[in-house]
């Protein structure tokens, strides 16, 4: 969209964005949102189109907001100022956290207004209300997105929540990827979870985790490395348990539980149509698996790649080496440095070969080449969480 040829038409709300037993709102627009009427960091969340074509604008703006005591016509002043460089635009939707000072300003100040700039075209001046929140008859609002994620209203069976370009779906009270993650390193946008802008991916053309500073122990230093959930873009394999959970905390998420992983593959066919049998193809992108989703909008969760949840346990045969005279517990070497995991007495395959002490970490679905033995039912407890494959993936979850 070119600012100076088309003038957008935005609309929007503002809103104290914490957690709390009542909801409270602003309408500015005939937009509305909710949150807590007392702390918390003011957000303003817009929807902004093209007004002569009607099409919702997309990709990064230079947004300016201003807060105004009083008419900006007549005697108000500005009394807080909030610059958003390259802030995501998905679909029309975006959000801006505003500076602190403006949390004290509309609890300050009777009459207050919001103006909005896109670059330096102002969009004019919205008034906020005379009060400065409002409590709902109805109490409490039940979140349909996590915090700074916006809802897609197009999808209409499924609760679909975008942050940039990053896509969760709801099931139940909690919300997990949309697709296979995508591990990647952006010096832009690490740690904020957009997922947009010019990115390097890992995983996608051998375990190369070495090059993001992810060793397979999960302890990175400076990695900007974290978890994308994108549609159009391979899956990312290669990874052990201990960076699969540490890409996703780095993504503001965590790993999914077994049983959480489980109530969102509901419904996911097991019919041919998904990812089961291509062991010459691999891994395919989010978007080529358009039948292969589940009843709450998760893709992929049959084949594909296996995906590592959150627990670990026992498993394999006792090592007949440490049964007699060994107070229970067993040695696994070097794998974790040499730490020892007490009354581990089993074994895993930790690539050359089963290693005996060690634990096993849960990973579902089945992969690619896994054909009938992949499904939602299937688990795998073969191998150590220091242990990554070319089919080992993730998708995380978040509250």
């Amino acid at each position: 969209m070119t600012m100076t040829s088309r003038r957008p038409l935005l609309l929007g709300a503002l809103a104290l964005a914490c957690i709390a037993a009542l909801g409270v709102g602003y309408f500015v627009g005939g937009a509305r949102a909710a949150g807590d009427h007392t702390s918390g960091t003011l957000t303003y969340r817009g929807f902004m189109m093209d007004e002569s074509s009607g099409v919702p604008t997309n990709g990064p703006k230079d947004i300016t907001l201003k807060l105004w005591a009083g008419d900006p016509k007549t005697t108000g002043y500005v009394v807080c100022t909030t610059v958003a460089k390259a802030t995501e635009v998905v679909k029309g939707h975006f959000e801006v956290n505003l500076h602190p000072n403006c949390t004290v300003a509309v609890h300050t100040y009777g009459s207050t207004w919001i103006e909005v700039l896109v670059g330096t075209n102002s969009l004019g001046n919205t008034k906020l209300g005379s009060a400065p929140y409002a409590v709902h008859a109805a109490g409490y609002q039940e979140k349909s997105c996590p915090d700074r994620y916006i809802q897609d209203a197009s999808a209409k069976t499924i609760t679909l929540c975008r942050r940039g370009n990053d896509e969760v779906v709801r099931v139940g009270d909690y919300w997990i990827d949309r697709f296979e993650a995508s591990v990647v390193a952006s010096a832009t946008h690490a740690g904020k979870g957009t997922c947009g802008g010019t990115w390097t991916q890992y995983g996608t053309g051998g375990d190369n985790y070495a090059n993001a500073n992810l060793p397979d122990t999960g302890g990175w230093t400076t990695t900007k490395s974290f978890a994308c959930s994108v549609p159009g873009k391979k899956a990312s394999s290669w990874l052990t348990w201990f960076q699969a959970q540490q890409v996703c905390l780095l993504a503001g998420k965590r790993l999914c539980t077994n049983a959480e992983w489980q109530q969102a593959a509901a419904g996911t066919p097991d019919d041919g149509s998904c990812n089961t049998n291509s062991p010459s193809t691999g891994v395919v992108v989010s978007s080529a698996a358009s039948k292969c989703v589940s009843r709450w909008g998760a893709v992929n969760m049959n084949g594909n790649l296996w995906e590592w949840v959150a627990e670990w346990r026992q498993a394999g045969r006792p090592d007949p080496k440490f049964t007699n005279g060994n107070a229970g517990y067993t040695w696994p070497g070097t794998a974790y440095g040499g730490d020892v995991t007490y009354n581990v007495n089993g074994r895993a395959y930790a690539g050359s070969g089963f290693v005996y002490g060690l634990p096993v970490a849960m990973r579902r679905g089945g992969a690619y080449l896994n054909q009938s033995a992949s499904g939602v039912y299937a688990s795998t407890w073969v191998n150590p969480p220091s242990y990554g494959t070319v089919t080992s993936g993730v998708r995380c979850c978040l509250d």
